[in-house]
């Protein structure tokens, strides 16, 4: 819901978090956006979000646009078809 509220997502995919030790916490996501957001200020505030509101320190953030997004069709390497 935090990810899906912040402006400019439409959409998000492969979405993934674990903990990499006992104080440590990894977040990757693929997340559609607009075409007019500010991609570098948009990052900046996703990650101090994240961090402040689930303690989520290490971030890797793939931005994609409608036109491209989520472009497998294999099962292989995806499991929503």
């Amino acid at each position: 819901a935090c990810l899906r509220s912040s402006p400019g997502v439409e959409d998000l995919h492969d979405l993934h978090i674990w903990s990499v030790s006992t104080t440590d916490v990894v977040l990757t996501v693929h997340l559609v956006m607009s075409e007019a957001t500010n991609h570098d200020q948009f990052l900046r505030s996703l990650r101090d979000q994240l961090f402040q509101r689930f303690d989520i320190g290490h971030t890797t953030i793939q931005i994609e646009h409608q036109r491209n997004a989520h472009p497998c069709q294999h099962s292989v390497c995806c499991y929503h078809r």
